[in-house]
């Protein structure tokens, strides 16, 4: 989720990102809504999606491509922490999926990186950005839910 998200704000705008980004989030509220009403605020919400898409200039495929797996990533979290949460107590759910997507992630950072990956300074770095991008901000909310 956060490489697809860090991906599309290097291609396209900020503002275009996050509101593709937010396509998964609707999407799981969509398909958890069972009023008409729900699904009438949705559809407000996929217009003003749109809406908020739309810019004057020229916007890379790629891009919006990965901010479209932003918001899969997104989605994603959102149904499967429910699932992990029901099975999993406590931080122990959230360690053993930051683990996973570490080492899914890992082949594609080496095979970009080579061995720059294992430079100390880099190393660091990356640990840093880790934990502030990931591991504060999914602990906070695991705490707060």
């Amino acid at each position: 989720m956060n490489l697809c998200f860090y991906q599309s704000i290097a291609r396209i705008p900020l503002g275009i990102a996050v509101t593709i980004e937010f396509i998964g989030p609707l999407g799981v509220a969509i398909a958890g809504s069972r009023k008409a009403l729900d699904f009438t605020w949705a559809a407000m919400a996929a217009v003003g999606v749109g809406l908020l898409s739309v810019s004057g200039g020229s916007v890379a495929p790629l891009g919006i491509l990965f901010a479209l797996g932003a918001a899969a990533g997104w989605a994603s979290y959102i149904v499967l922490s429910q699932r992990v949460g029901r099975l999993v107590a406590g931080p122990d759910g959230l360690a053993l999926a930051l683990a996973v997507g570490g080492l899914t992630l890992a082949p594609f950072g080496i095979a970009a990186s080579g061995s720059r990956l294992i430079d100390g300074r880099n190393l660091g770095i990356g640990v840093i950005v880790a934990v502030l991008s990931s591991a504060v901000p999914f602990s906070l909310e695991f705490a707060a839910l």
